[in-house]
């Protein structure tokens, strides 16, 4: 019980501030990057790197402790005012401060409204869920490799009972995760781009569904993340694999579109609309690939940690 307070607290403490200093980190940097100009991008890494550093240190709670960190965090900084994207995109830039370069209320706002933050947040309640999952699984691979270990010492017990069954090789469970994950991502990325084109144009003009939870393709991405951070529970290499891309890819993208600008055309093309590209240049992406990140190292550690509460169990059983 203590431990799922504490993880509570972790996630609605840490987490917020974790998200703000992410987004305006992760904003900041390509937006300089873009531009050419000067420390920006050096500030803006170092903020991102803040925002990295505290929800990894949600997530190392999420897989020794309890995982209610990552899905009270997910769930309350980033589903429920996700959902709302508009309303707080709103309220945010009613209350900001007109000036040059990238605010905190824009670096939030924006993300907020196109469906961003609301990704994040399936994101890391998915991460939450796989870390829950793989510390079971991981007990329960310690104890059939015990139950096997034992079997060996003790040849028996073989005559008399059936012999224990090996746990499974993990190997197939690894490819078939990183498959999942490189295929379902972009389709998220896709229906994330064409949802976020939808809702700039809806708060602009005001239109009545200018809310993330009133468009389909959002709600579809949000699907295919959670999926994508579930397989987490078997394997952890997708996610991580999927995130690593995406926190490369605004990098690779920013560079080509100055280097070619023949390409930006084709760049938005492949994002779904002329939105898709405030994905990659609002730092939107780097924000989702840190989070899955994060997410599966936390699936990947749970799965350690529940192997090691198993053996301490069964030694201490065995006295």
């Amino acid at each position: 019980m203590r431990a799922h307070l504490l993880a509570v607290v972790v996630g609605l403490v840490l987490t917020p501030v974790g998200l703000l200093a992410l987004l305006h980190g992760a904003a900041q940097t390509v937006a300089a990057l873009g531009d050419g100009a000067g420390p920006e991008p050096l500030l803006g890494l170092a903020w991102a790197l803040l925002g990295a550093a505290l929800l990894g240190a949600v997530a190392a709670v999420a897989a020794v402790g309890s995982s209610l960190a990552l899905v009270v965090g997910g769930v309350v900084w980033g589903v429920l005012p996700g959902l709302l994207g508009g309303s707080v995109a709103r309220l945010l830039l009613e209350r900001a401060v007109a000036g040059s370069g990238v605010g905190v209320a824009d670096a939030v706002a924006f993300p907020a409204l196109g469906g961003t933050l609301l990704a994040a947040g399936v994101v890391l309640t998915g991460a939450g869920l796989a870390a829950h999952l793989a510390r079971r699984a991981g007990r329960g691979q310690e104890r059939a490799e015990a139950e096997l270990a034992a079997a060996d010492r003790d040849d028996d017990s073989r005559a008399g009972t059936a012999a224990p069954v090996p746990p499974r090789s993990r190997v197939r469970a690894h490819v078939l995760g990183t498959v999942v994950a490189v295929v379902l991502t972009p389709l998220a990325l896709i229906l994330l781009g064409s949802a976020a084109n939808r809702l700039m144009l809806g708060f602009m003009v005001l239109r009545d569904d200018s809310e993330p939870w009133q468009q389909a393709p959002l709600l579809g991405a949000c699907v295919l993340l959670l999926v994508v951070m579930v397989l987490g529970r078997w394997s952890s290499l997708g996610p991580q694999l999927a995130g690593w891309l995406l926190c490369l890819l605004p990098g690779v993208a920013v560079a080509l579109s100055g280097a070619v600008p023949s390409l930006r055309g084709p760049l938005e093309t492949v994002l779904g609309s002329p939105a898709g590209s405030a994905l990659i240049l609002g730092g939107a992406l780097v924000v989702l690939g840190v989070v899955m990140v994060v997410g599966g190292a936390a699936a990947h550690f749970a799965r350690r940690a529940g192997r090691r509460f198993e053996r301490v169990d069964l030694a201490l059983a065995s006295r």
